[in-house]
């Protein structure tokens, strides 16, 4: 027994950050990923050939995954996953659904329909989304360049003071 007279025994949340073939996506999720202090599960999922570019009919689905190439997701559920894209999305809403919606699902990238599926949506700021405080609305992607590359020997440690940095893109 605790002190507090519970035999109730405290676990740290495990975050699932979903990964794919989308190299700009990974890092944004490894960087928020890796700020959390919690325990982080890599899970590489690659669409099908003919999902590479189309997109799918968003749903709670695996249907457009390569079960050759993606680890397989199966229990035990994670707690939370991180999340970005069409394609990993609807993968983290079956994980959700099979967990029975205890699974909390964050996602990097512009406002879905189904808000209510989503325990937070970090989005970009030129985006029109609801006045709803799951969504987070950012200026820059999330790319701390720890994730998915090697730094390069030019970043914000070399730039000497009043030199200005313009970024394109997303």
């Amino acid at each position: 027994m605790s002190e507090s007279g519970s035999d109730v025994q405290y676990r740290h949340p495990v975050v699932w950050a979903l990964l794919s073939d989308k190299q700009g996506d990974n890092p944004q999720v490894l960087s928020l990923a890796h700020a959390l202090p919690w325990p982080i599960v890599e899970r590489r999922i690659m669409p099908l050939p003919w999902y590479a570019r189309g997109k799918p009919w968003s749903r709670p689905s695996l249907h457009h995954i390569d079960p050759g190439q993606s680890i397989r997701l199966e229990p035990l559920w994670t707690d939370a996953i991180i999340t970005i894209g069409r394609r990993l999305t609807m993968a983290a809403l079956w994980v959700r659904g099979r967990s029975g919606n205890t699974t909390k699902l964050i996602l990097l990238g512009r406002q879905p329909r189904n808000l209510d599926d989503f325990a937070l949506v970090i989005t970009s700021c030129q985006h029109l989304t609801a006045n709803d405080p799951r969504v987070l609305r950012v200026a820059l992607p999330l790319d701390d360049s720890r994730a998915g590359s090697a730094p390069s020997a030019s970043g914000p440690e070399t730039i000497p003071d009043g030199d200005t940095a313009l970024l394109i893109g997303g």
